[in-house]
C-alpha cells in the first residue's frame, strides 16, 4: 500500500482555547505523545508508539514508511486524533469542562472512573512493604473511605478533594501531625497511579514536618505510677497497661516491639529482637530490678510465647486517659509517651546522648538530639561542667 500523507497543520484547533499536536519525545524512549495545550499550558499523554526520530514526519504528524509497522502505527494516530477531536467538540457543545484525565481514559483504555479507595487497598496490599507501614496505610485506606467513598482516581487527583480531607481530618480533631501523615500517604498513592500511567500528573500536595509535642514523665510522675502500680488497687484492665506503659519506660521499647515481645527474646537482663519498625537486630539491657519484675513470668509457657498479652493501641491509650486521671497528672500521655520518657530521663541522668541514641536504635543521632531539646536543665549541667573546667585551670 502506498504512503499518502495527507499535510495538516501542526496544532489543531477544535473549541477555543484547546488545542493538540502529536510530537515526538527526544530521549531513549522513542515515544510519541499527544500534546494537549489549554490556553498556555501543555500536557502530555503518552502513547503506545515508539519510533525513531528521523521516522517521524513533525509536518504532516505520521511515522514515515521507513519505520517497520508504520501503518499499525498512523492508524492508532488516526485513531487517537478521532477521538480527541470527537470528546472536545462534545465538551464545546455540552458546554462542559475539558478533562485531560478523561481524555486519557478514552484514548489508552485506563479506568480513572476506578474507585480511589479500592486502588489504593490493592496496592496496600500487593506492595512489599514492612508490616507497620502496611498497618498505617491500611489505616489510611479506612480514613479515606469514611471521608469520600466513592471518589474516583480522578476525584482524588484534585485541589478539591485534599483540601477537602484536611477540613474533613480537623473537625473529626485529628492533630496536625495525623492530617499531614494523611497527605503524605495520599500523595504516595497518586504517584503510584500516576507509574501506572492512570493520571497523567499528580496535583501538588505540600506536606508540612511538623515536630510533635513529644510529651514524657518526670521522675516525680514515674514514682508516683510506680506506686500506683505497686498498691494493685486498679482494675484488672488498668493494672496490665500501667504494667506495660511502665515496661515501656524503663527499656523505651515502643509498642509495636512490646506486643511481639517473645520470651526467647529474654536472654537474662538483655532483651535480643528484632525492631518492628527498623528491621534491624537490636539488643537493651534492662538492669533495674523493679523493670524485670514487671515481665510476666514464663512458667511453663513455650519460648515463642508472646511475654505481653497486650490491647489494641487505641484500647491501651484509653486506659492510660483513665490512670493518668487517678494520678492526677495533667497530661495528654499515649503508649509512645513511654518511650519518650525513657528517652529525656535517660539523658537527664547524664547517660550520653550518644548511648542513648543506640538504646533507642535510632539510625541518626539527630533524631534523638530531638529530645535534648526539651530539657533545658541539659544546657545548665552543660554550662556548669564547662565553669568548672575553667575554674580548675
Amino acid at each position: 500500500m502506498a504512503y499518502n500523507p495527507i499535510a495538516i497543520p501542526l496544532k489543531i484547533v477544535v473549541m477555543k482555547n484547546v488545542s493538540f499536536t502529536f510530537i515526538h519525545r527526544s530521549d531513549r524512549k522513542k515515544t510519541l505523545c499527544l500534546a494537549v495545550y489549554q490556553g498556555h499550558r501543555q500536557s502530555r499523554i503518552i502513547l503506545p508508539i515508539k519510533c525513531q526520530k528521523t521516522s517521524w514526519n513533525k509536518r504532516h504528524q505520521r511515522v514515515n514508511p521507513s519505520e517497520i509497522g508504520f501503518l499499525h502505527y498512523n492508524k492508532l494516530l488516526d485513531h487517537y486524533e478521532d477521538l480527541t477531536k470527537k470528546y472536545i467538540t462534545e465538551c464545546y457543545i455540552n458546554n462542559s469542562v475539558f478533562s485531560l484525565e478523561k481524555l486519557k481514559s478514552l484514548i489508552l483504555g485506563k479506568d480513572l472512573s476506578e474507585n480511589f479507595c479500592d486502588f489504593m487497598q490493592n496496592e496496600v496490599d500487593n506492595s512489599a512493604i514492612k508490616p507497620l507501614t502496611k498497618k498505617t496505610h491500611d489505616s489510611y485506606v479506612r480514613r479515606f473511605r469514611m471521608y469520600s467513598p466513592n471518589a474516583t482516581l480522578a476525584e482524588a487527583n484534585t485541589v478539591d478533594f485534599v483540601n477537602g480531607f484536611i477540613k474533613y481530618e480537623k473537625e473529626r480533631g485529628n492533630n496536625e501531625n495525623t492530617v499531614q501523615k494523611g497527605l503524605s500517604v495520599l500523595r504516595t498513592y497518586l504517584h503510584k497511579a500516576l507509574d501506572k500511567e492512570l493520571v497523567t500528573k499528580v496535583v501538588s500536595i505540600k506536606v508540612k514536618n511538623i515536630e510533635g509535642n513529644r510529651e514524657f514523665l518526670t521522675e516525680d510522675e514515674i514514682r508516683s505510677l510506680i506506686e500506683l502500680y505497686k498498691k494493685a488497687t486498679l482494675s484488672d484492665r488498668l493494672q496490665k497497661v500501667l504494667q506495660y506503659f511502665l515496661f515501656g519506660c524503663f527499656s523505651g521499647l515502643r509498642y509495636g516491639d512490646i506486643s511481639t515481645l517473645k520470651y526467647s527474646n529474654i536472654k537474662g537482663n538483655f532483651l535480643n529482637f528484632i525492631m518492628e519498625k527498623t528491621n534491624r537486630n537490636h539488643a537493651i539491657p534492662v538492669m533495674d530490678d523493679f523493670a524485670m519484675s514487671l515481665i510476666p513470668a514464663k512458667e511453663n509457657k513455650p519460648d515463642n510465647n508472646l511475654v505481653f498479652e497486650m490491647v489494641s493501641n487505641q484500647k491501651y491509650n484509653v486506659a492510660l486517659k483513665e490512670i493518668m486521671t487517678i494520678a492526677e497528672i495533667d497530661k495528654n500521655i499515649t503508649t509512645h509517651s513511654a518511650r519518650h520518657t525513657f528517652a529525656t530521663l535517660s539523658l537527664s541522668a547524664g547517660v550520653p546522648i550518644e548511648v542513648v541514641s543506640k538504646l533507642l536504635g535510632h539510625k541518626d543521632i539527630k533524631t534523638t538530639l530531638i529530645y535534648a531539646k526539651v530539657l533545658p536543665q541539659l544546657k545548665i549541667q552543660g554550662m556548669e561542667k564547662l565553669s568548672a573546667l575553667i575554674n580548675a585551670t
